[in-house]
This record gives structure tokens, sequence and C-alpha cells, in this order.
């Protein structure tokens, strides 16, 4: 921002204005909400079993993902497990 001309200077100060005047607006809700699901033994043919996940970032729907887990679970709290790791894995 090097040689500003003055009503470019004018546009900025009267940007930065409207932003600290509009601090209190908007949703407060800054939550970060994720579900995660299993269904055990999907799949007869390979018994792998199908997990997915969905995000929210405050109310809105941001992220999801359905597939098959990589390898065979032995009971469906393993399945509900792993598609809870999945979920933590994309959250970080």
């Amino acid at each position: 921002m090097h040689a500003l001309t003055k009503n470019r200077w004018c546009a900025v100060k009267w940007i930065l204005c409207y932003l600290y005047g509009t601090v209190e607006h908007g949703n407060p809700d800054t939550s970060l909400k994720a579900l995660s699901d299993a269904e055990w033994e999907g799949d007869s043919d390979d018994r792998r079993s199908t997990g997915g996940f969905a995000i929210y970032l405050c109310s809105n729907f941001i992220s999801w993902i359905a597939r098959k887990q990589r390898t065979i679970s032995r009971y469906s709290t393993e399945a509900e497990y792993k598609a809870l790791a999945d979920t933590i894995a994309e959250l970080t």
C-alpha cells in the first residue's frame, strides 16, 4: 500500500470505519459440528463396512464423504470407531 492517493486513502479509511461499526452484526453461532455413521458389513460380497461423515460450520453444510472402509470390521462398534477416526482426520 505504498504511494496511496488521497482518494484511495479515504476509501481505505471508510472501509475500516465500516468494519469497525459492524463488529456486532452477524451470526454469533461459530460452532463446528461433525456427524459420523457406519453401516456394519454393508456389502455381503466383501464384508466391508460403509462409513461416512458430514461437517457443519455454524448451520452451513461444508463437507461430507461416504465410502467403503479399507479394512473389514469384526464388530459394528469397530466400524463406528473407524468412521469417527476418518471424521477426526478430516477436521485436523
